[in-house]
């Protein structure tokens, strides 16, 4: 996963804010689009922020939750690293448009959630302070392309019987061969565990979307949200923000 981040160089108790780019979680890129030009990380250095926009994995390589965890990761590196660039773990804000805006949403109302922590730095906090959502989605199963979030759990299935079978290839071996890459299999093993697991835990079909839907998460704990929508948007009806926002207004959530 890459990211672009500026800051200000004699800067100490930094606020962080990190763009999440859209792209129906299929294509796009941490810069080069339109709102990227308004987000751009030096701009907002300019303005005080340790600025960041990350990229993330496209669900057509990797299955969801993969945008979700790559975010949260990217979160977790933000607060490990807090001393390094003066940042202050208290004011870290993501801002997010479309998938993006789901995605920064999902990290408002869910947090860790049942999901494996993934990419590293798993002890690090993941706090924020507010999000902003720009044409965000809320409700995956009501919503057009909603149904791309799926886990796949064949794929867990897939890579364990892999490991499996090079498991199986080192009784083939001759035992120095077999001493030479039987730490490679205990290391794919360890690595590799987790994230089988969480996605059998996490199944399938429209209780998983629900899961990932920010609309079926608000809560009391759920971080202010700043919504920004249009009426006319072809990829998100407007009505998946209307009904973010009586839902954040239902449970006492500070929105705008």
């Amino acid at each position: 996963m890459l990211a672009d981040l500026a800051y200000p160089s004699d800067g100490e108790s930094l606020p962080a804010i990190m763009y999440v780019h859209g792209g129906r979680w299929f294509m796009g890129a941490r810069a080069g689009n339109t709102m990227w030009e308004e987000l751009n990380v030096v701009k907002w250095a300019e303005r005080g922020f340790f600025a960041l926009t990350i990229d993330y994995r496209l669900l057509g390589s990797s299955p969801a939750p993969a945008p979700y965890e790559d975010l949260q990761c990217a979160i977790r590196w933000l607060h490990s690293h807090a001393d390094q660039y003066g940042i202050d773990p208290k004011r870290v804000y993501l801002i997010g448009d479309s998938a993006g805006g789901h995605l920064v949403s999902l990290a408002a109302a869910l947090g860790d959630g049942p999901y494996a922590r993934m990419g590293g730095w798993a002890d690090a906090g993941n706090e924020i302070r507010a999000v902003i959502s720009a044409a965000g989605a809320y409700d995956l199963n009501t919503l057009d392309w909603g149904d791309a979030w799926e886990p796949f759990t064949t794929v867990a299935d897939s890579v364990e019987r892999q490991v499996s079978a090079f498991g199986e290839s080192l009784a083939e071996m001759s035992p120095e061969e077999s001493a030479k890459w039987k730490p490679l299999l205990e290391e794919l093993n360890q690595d590799l565990r987790p994230w089988v697991d969480n996605r059998r835990q996490i199944g399938g079909g429209e209780a998983v979307r629900r899961l990932a839907s920010p609309l079926h998460q608000v809560g009391p704990a759920t971080k202010p949200i700043l919504v920004i929508h249009s009426d006319d948007d072809s990829s998100v009806p407007v009505q998946q923000a209307l009904d973010m926002v009586q839902s954040l207004e239902d449970a006492g959530v500070f929105y705008r």
